[in-house]
């Protein structure tokens, strides 16, 4: 029988060449055509570290589908194509030997436990020689006064200088266009005016933020601790200040997250000729900023809701809602409304209407109870559990055969070990075969255990649709409990992808995307025709939408 394989390619940065994801697939595919296998699935991240699973999309699928059975073997390039820390790289191969699955490079054929050991080692000491050495290179730039990375508003790079046979890198120089606009946000905040003013006012007039994007309020306020944004960036009077931040990733998300460090760690030199806003006109900027800041510590001491470090409320339909207009979020804009945050921070959406946060919540919170509590929704319900448990327990009985397969042969090859041993076969010899036999026959029968004999019967009880009728009406009162609401925020949200907000006329046009709208279509879907609940709500459905994402109108 010709098995199925997956192929899976990697490349680290953009730097590197898009012809790489090919390069890497060729050589997968020829070492697949040699063996006589059949290709069915191809993966790939381009231009994304391998240091984090978290952010890799193609890896993810590929896992998804390794667990589904669609392949029996994985081909990669090398083992640092599937990642560089070592924890994710036996984590990867765990689940790929679950599965059945075997691990095959064009250069050392099936990856075995030591392979991953060795070279997950070696890829992650790599990963943190690279930084180290990227780095030190950064300091050694910064003591002289260059930049060791990165290009700030109001300056543009130089060329490299070549001394010796090294390309010396780091000189800016001031852009005068843009070195007046920053000298005219500095003025500006310095007489009372707010980052979001400033922000709308030089997007009005079409003047273009750093990297060509249009200015945000968050641009120009930044974070003090941290000295990012135009506000707090010392480069502007003549000092370089590097290092104030570690950067360290999420293992778990892969995102990067910022640590400030002490002034001890910083690495500051003098780039007087770098200087574009004088030294009086800095020290109003941060007594301003030294004012606000005194100004919430008030606040938060005599009302103790500080705006900024205290555990703002989650709120139902939080990161779900969409301007329709520019696509950009709708987000509190104050105690009681939702609006577009492009609007509000930038000017440049001219989306400018508001919602009332509660009564988006509560034409939300009646579609979803008049959707889940449909007598067509409820069947297809069980229909749907009914499908799920019977491929739940096929697919255990197959890995639970499959291991108990392994299992008897293992047992098989100890027996006989042990009958050599007997007839007088030298047990020196044979001996460090039936410790990896053993070893094998004790890993079988761990994973044996692990294995459920049978999948539980799941059997709904009679009165299980009056249940959930009363559990629906009850969201109201679960999200009203301090210790339930968090559970229930997190149900309600798995149901939606997300909320587009559009203006139509003097009013918001509410369309709801995600899985609940498939939900709600379900009785309607057979006569393809708008469905009309109790409080108005319309919905436009596609027969057989089902349990797809599908938009419906509030």
């Amino acid at each position: 029988m010709t098995l199925k394989v997956a192929i899976y390619a990697r490349y680290s940065t953009s730097l590197q060449r898009e012809a790489s994801i090919k390069d890497q697939t060729d050589a997968c595919q020829d070492y697949a055509a040699r063996k006589g296998w059949h290709v069915v699935a191809r993966h790939d991240d381009p231009a994304i570290s391998g240091a984090s699973v978290a952010n890799r999309p193609g890896i993810q699928q590929l896992m998804s589908e390794a667990r589904s059975k669609r392949f029996a073997v994985v081909v990669v390039h090398a083992i640092d194509r599937l990642g560089r820390r070592l924890a994710d790289l036996a984590d990867i191969y765990d689940t790929l030997d679950y599965r059945g699955v075997e691990l095959h490079t064009p250069e050392m054929g099936q990856i075995t436990p030591l392979h991953i050991a060795i070279f997950g080692m070696m890829s992650q000491q790599q990963l943190r020689d690279i930084g180290s050495k990227t780095k030190l290179g950064q300091i050694g730039r910064a003591k002289e006064g260059k930049i060791p990375s990165g290009i700030a508003y109001g300056y543009q790079a130089l060329p490299g200088k070549l001394v010796g046979k090294t390309l010396e890198r780091g000189e800016r120089e001031i852009i005068p266009e843009e070195a007046n606009v920053t000298r005219r946000i500095f003025e500006a905040y310095a007489d009372g005016r707010t980052p979001e003013a400033i922000a709308r006012e030089l997007n009005v007039e079409g003047i273009p933020g750093p990297r060509g994007e249009v200015w945000l309020n968050t641009t120009i306020r930044g974070q003090v601790a941290r000295g990012t944004g135009i506000l707090n960036n010392a480069l502007y009077i003549g000092r370089l200040e590097w290092n104030r931040c570690s950067y360290v990733k999420d293992p778990q998300t892969g995102k990067r997250q910022a640590r400030p460090n002490p002034p001890a760690q910083w690495y500051v030199a003098e780039t007087e000729h770098l200087r574009i806003i004088d030294d009086a006109l800095w020290v109003r900027v941060k007594a301003r900023q030294q004012e606000i800041d005194q100004k919430r510590t008030r606040l938060a001491a005599t009302s103790g809701n500080r705006l900024n470090g205290a555990r703002r409320a989650r709120f139902v339909l939080s990161g779900k809602l969409r301007c329709g207009s520019c696509g950009h979020d709708f987000i509190v804009v104050d105690k009681q409304h939702y609006g577009c945050t492009r609007a509000r921070s930038a000017g440049t959406c001219r989306n400018e209407q508001k919602i009332k946060r509660s009564d988006l919540e509560a034409r939300v919170l009646q579609g979803i109870k008049h959707g889940l509590i449909d007598a067509d929704y409820l069947s297809q319900f069980r229909a749907e559990l009914e499908t799920e448990l019977a491929a739940a327990s096929k697919a255990q009985c197959g890995d639970r055969e499959r291991v108990r397969r392994d299992l008897a042969k293992t047992q098989k090859k100890i027996g006989n070990l042990v009958a050599a041993i007997a007839e007088g076969a030298a047990v020196a010899t044979l001996k460090a075969s039936l410790a990896a036999l053993e070893a094998e026959k004790t890993t079988l029968e761990a994973k044996l255990e692990e294995i459920m004999e049978e999948v539980p019967q799941f059997d709904l009880p009679p009165d299980w649709e009056a249940a959930h009728r009363s559990e629906v009406e009850r969201l109201e009162e679960l999200l009203a409990d301090p210790q339930l609401r968090d559970g229930a925020i997190t149900a309600i949200q798995s149901l939606i992808e997300q909320i587009v907000l559009t203006p139509e006329g003097t009013d918001l046009r509410i369309e709801l995307e995600g899985a609940l709208a498939g939900l709600l279509a379900l009785s309607a879907a057979k006569a393809n025709k708008p469905w009309h609940g109790d409080q108005g709500l319309s919905l436009s459905v596609v027969a057989g939408a089902r349990f797809e994402l599908t938009t419906f109108r509030l």
